[in-house]
């Protein structure tokens, strides 16, 4: 009954992370995958893992630097999370959020890394449209030639235009 218990164990492990929304990897200590799940394939456009197991993780980022200098961070410290420029088996690329750690045993030596990626292309378009929205917004205000103030909700002023200035005489600190 203890041998079926851990093996019943390890089966909702592997079925967890085989069903996980997120694209998920295992590599081998040097990098080459091992196991991935479907919604990594999907996500970097293959159709079989047999077409990316065994190649090395680095092949699949753009610039390969950036992720060889993720995997070193990763040696040094064990973990790293943060954004990079992954890229497609059609070449294309696109923006994944990374949490990324070393898998250790039961006495604390590395076995393999693992990698959770979210795709953040879409909300990195939108925060790129906010930007630049913002910034022909305040082209505008700033161009006016009639006086604009901002006024907050305290009454306190949070910003206006350089025609308010010239009428008031004053510089923007004042």
């Amino acid at each position: 009954t203890e041998r079926k218990k851990a093996e019943q164990e390890i089966r909702v492990k592997d079925d967890a992370i085989s069903s996980s929304i997120n694209a998920i990897a295992l590599a081998d200590m040097r990098g080459d995958l091992t196991y991935v799940n479907r919604p990594f394939l999907k996500l970097w456009g293959y159709t079989d893992d047999k077409e990316v197991l065994g190649r090395n993780a680095v092949k699949f980022w753009q610039p390969e630097e950036q992720a060889t200098e993720v995997v070193k961070a990763l040696g040094n410290k064990g973990s790293w999370i943060g954004e990079l420029t992954a890229k497609k088996r059609d070449g294309s690329i696109f923006s994944v959020y990374l949490s990324t750690s070393i898998v250790r045993d039961e006495v604390g030596n590395p076995i393999c890394m693992m990698g959770s990626f979210i795709d953040i292309t879409e909300r990195k378009r939108a925060e790129e449209a906010l930007r630049e929205s913002e910034e022909k917004l305040q082209g505008i205000f700033s161009s006016m030639t009639d006086g604009m103030t901002l006024v907050g909700l305290d009454g306190r002023i949070l910003d206006c235009n350089d025609a308010v200035l010239r009428l008031h005489g004053i510089s923007r600190d004042e």
